[in-house]
């Protein structure tokens, strides 16, 4: 990759890395409204038998906390790749400039 190539590939990984964190706070709230809604779904299944309601609210409790953890990974996916261009900036700097 030529140091520009290296820099538009920087501001893509900061901008994901960005955009990923801009709604932490709000998934991770839903991931812990989640376990009360997946304990009253359970508590309403077994009350009353496992009807759709039941697994409709199950189902969304499952969504409010996997999708807290899928945008995590990502973030910290996008977040490896900047330390990657990091370390790759602060090697080219080492090796000098090049030759030839």
């Amino acid at each position: 990759m030529t140091g520009e190539e290296l820099g538009q590939y920087e501001t893509i990984a900061r901008h994901q890395v960005a955009r990923e964190a801009r709604w932490q706070r709000l998934l991770w709230g839903g991931a812990v409204v989640a376990v009360p809604v997946g304990l009253w779904a359970l508590a309403r299944g077994w009350q009353s038998g496992f009807g759709g309601t039941a697994f409709g609210l199950l189902g969304l409790a499952w969504l409010m906390g996997y999708v807290p953890y899928r945008v995590s990974k990502a973030r910290q996916m996008w977040q490896s790749h900047l330390d990657a261009v990091a370390a790759e900036r602060q090697r080219r700097l080492a090796d000098g400039p090049p030759v030839g």
